[in-house]
């Protein structure tokens, strides 16, 4: 489809179904509106597993189902597994899109007993870590196209960042809320981040988040209520740190132009 004419002067216009963007160049809206398609479908999707969710807490409540004795024997099992293939299910599943919280949550009530806190805390970590690296080297290097499809898909486009901005973009993706952990990896392989920038920004922003995240659901799971309250003040004051980063990097790509 032609998606600009000219007038008597020999000037390009827009033809219906295009917008002119400021810098004069015109582009097609049908991408726009198939973008918008997506998220909305992604919204929707999202609605009705947390409406799931709530139906069958709400059938859980309703039958007097004994929720914590559930949640005791799936820990059992789980513990059960062993620390080495809890962790290298820690490491791989997230790279394919599981939540990172289905582990994070649970970690130290299964295996701080036995490991200790501080080799638990560490073996987390260097899961997480895994999983970035393994989910940014196959953005990156190894199955580029499908994942690129695989983003577009989700409403999300990628084009190759400037080394100049790398860590700028890097910081506001970490810190922006909605997009999920694994499609950040994705996003950031896909851009062409340099690996040393990656880790870097991983490193400060999201491995304090991931650490606060295994104490809160330490103290999630044993009742610890001041436990959980401090710790959701720290991730609040990293909520507000990330804002702030945002913020910051934003007002200097304005004065950049």
């Amino acid at each position: 489809m032609q998606r600009y004419g000219s007038d008597l002067s020999g000037r390009r216009k827009p033809n219906r179904g295009s917008v002119l963007d400021a810098g004069g160049c015109v582009r097609s809206i049908e991408p726009m509106i198939g973008t918008l398609r997506k998220q909305s479908r992604i919204t929707l999707v999202k609605l009705a597993v947390a409406l799931v969710l709530l139906v069958l807490a709400g059938v859980a409540l309703a039958t007097g189902l004994d929720v914590r004795a559930w949640m005791c024997r799936g820990m059992d099992y789980v513990r059960s597994a062993g620390p080495v293939f809890f962790f290298f299910a820690m490491a791989l599943a997230p790279v394919f899109g599981v939540p990172m919280l289905m582990f994070t949550v649970p970690v130290l009530s299964l295996f701080a007993p036995t490991l200790g806190t501080g080799l638990t805390v560490f073996l987390s970590l260097m899961a997480v870590t895994t999983d970035v690296v393994v989910s940014y080297c196959l953005a990156r290097w190894v199955l580029q196209p499908p994942l690129r499809r695989l983003v577009g898909q989700l409403g999300y486009c990628v084009s190759q960042v400037d080394p100049v901005n790398a860590t700028d973009m890097m910081i506001l993706l970490r810190v922006m809320p909605g997009i999920p952990f694994f499609i950040q990896n994705y996003i950031a392989g896909l851009a062409g981040v340099s690996l040393s920038k990656y880790l870097i920004v991983t490193s400060v922003i999201s491995l304090p988040i991931n650490a606060a995240h295994l104490f809160f659901g330490d103290a999630l799971l044993h009742g610890r209520g001041k436990m959980g309250l401090l710790i959701c003040s720290v991730l609040a004051t990293l909520a507000v740190g990330a804002h702030i980063l945002r913020k910051n990097c934003g007002h200097r790509k304005k004065v950049a132009k």
